[in-house]
Formats: structure tokens, sequence, C-alpha cells
């Protein structure tokens, strides 16, 4: 069974992730946005990560995708980040994000999209043109 942690800073939204994901079969860590949160977080070896790139600080996100991208023991962890950003707005962190995820999935989506993104990243690949969810790098 895989097991995904979920960050972000909306607990009503990592509950539905929680309910959703484990209905599904995967084993699932929730914590909020803080950084000892997320550590003990990657204690339970997750098989992939889910975080929100906006959370109540603006770049909370990406720092916490760095962080685990840059820790040689999580660095292989596929990463999927979650935003509300519109596509066109989020061109202006793609650059950035682009080396650091495997993928990007658009709130709100449809539970059935963030399944099949789940299991792409999980199998290490995309579905060229996933509807809401695309893949981070080209």
């Amino acid at each position: 069974m895989a097991t995904v942690l979920v960050v972000d800073d909306d607990a009503d939204f990592r509950f539905l992730l929680r309910e959703a994901l484990s209905a599904r079969g995967y084993a699932v860590v929730d914590v909020d946005k803080n950084r000892e949160s997320i550590m003990i977080g990657l204690q339970h070896r997750p098989h992939l990560v889910l975080v929100d790139i906006l959370m109540d600080q603006a770049r909370q996100g990406f720092q916490a995708i760095q962080e685990i991208k840059s820790n040689p023991q999580t660095a292989s962890l596929p990463v999927l980040a979650m935003t509300v950003l519109a596509q066109f707005e989020i061109e202006h962190y793609r650059e950035e994000l682009a080396p650091l995820v495997d993928g990007l999935v658009f709130k709100p989506f449809d539970l059935e999209e963030l399944f099949g993104a789940v299991a792409l990243a999980l199998a290490g690949r995309w579905s060229p043109g996933a509807t809401g969810c695309i893949p981070a790098a080209d």
C-alpha cells in the first residue's frame, strides 16, 4: 500500500483528501504547513507528497518542496504541487517549480482527476493532456 503525505494549511481540505485517498486504498498522513509537521510526516516514509504551494504565507509550499528535494533522504520522492492559481498565473512560477515537482494539480479538482494524477506520479509517468493536472516539465 502506497503512503501519501498531504501538506496543506486547510484542515478541512486535508480531511477530504485523507478520506478520499484512504477509500482508494492509500495510507495517508496529513500535516499542516509548519516545518516540524512536515518533517514528522516525512518520517512515515511516504511514497508521494501532495503539497499546496500557496498556503498562509505565499511561498510556504515552495519552501516545503525545496526542503524535501534538497534532503538526500527525500529528494527522490515524487511531489505533486496543488494550487488555486489559474494556469496563466502559474506560468510565473513554472520555471522554478519544474525541476522540483512531478506535476501540478489545479484546485478545485475532480477527485477522479486527483486519483489519476496520484497514480501517474506513483508510476513515474504522465498522460499528456490530463484534464486539470499537468506535468511540471515538458
